[in-house]
């Protein structure tokens, strides 16, 4: 049997200590979504490998859930503290 080992890794939350952090993936466009307890949004380009975006969330509070769509690439819906559902489209320019 062989051994594992760690071939690479990243971190997901520039701006934070991964504290609550939350993430999605949609496969099809290769998008990893990634906020939490963040004033913003990861959005990152995993077939590229590097930051594709990063949306502020011009909110108070912070994100307690995230579910990228699986049907339309560049929409994700985010969940906040204070019990709020927000839709976002990064293929627009404000987000």
């Amino acid at each position: 049997m062989s051994k594992q080992k760690l071939v690479t890794a990243f971190s997901s939350i520039q701006d934070g200590n991964g504290v609550n952090a939350v993430v999605d993936w949609q496969q099809q466009s290769g998008y990893f979504y990634a906020s939490g307890g963040i004033s913003s949004t990861t959005i990152w380009d995993m077939n590229k490998e590097q930051i594709l975006s990063s949306i502020p969330l011009a909110s108070d509070c912070s994100i307690s859930a995230l579910a990228a769509s699986q049907v339309h690439g560049g929409l994700y819906a985010a969940g906040f503290t204070d019990g709020s559902v927000r839709l976002f489209d990064i293929r627009t320019p404000e987000g």
